[in-house]
């Protein structure tokens, strides 16, 4: 079985702009992501700084958390939607 990865899009920005940073991640699901997934994801993050992930709103506060624990092993291990 093929492993497909993101697709990581930089964010285009004037030729006159100090802005060097963002970039749009397509071709991925949140709600099911594989180590291969998440380590491009997490180089993308480290690269762009920003990410724009659109078409994830079937994630839920869980799994969402879940992503943040992962990028952050230290996060506190909580979430704002309290108990969502």
């Amino acid at each position: 079985m093929a492993i497909t990865l993101p697709t990581v899009t930089p964010i285009a920005h004037g030729s006159s702009s100090a802005v060097n940073f963002g970039a749009r991640v397509t071709n991925i699901d949140l709600a099911d992501l594989g180590e291969p997934q998440f380590k491009a994801l997490e180089a993308a993050l480290y690269q762009y700084k920003v990410l724009i992930l659109p078409g994830q709103g079937h994630i839920t506060p869980d799994q969402q958390f879940d992503l943040v624990a992962r990028l952050d092993p230290n996060a506190e291990a909580s979430h704002g939607h309290h108990g969502a």
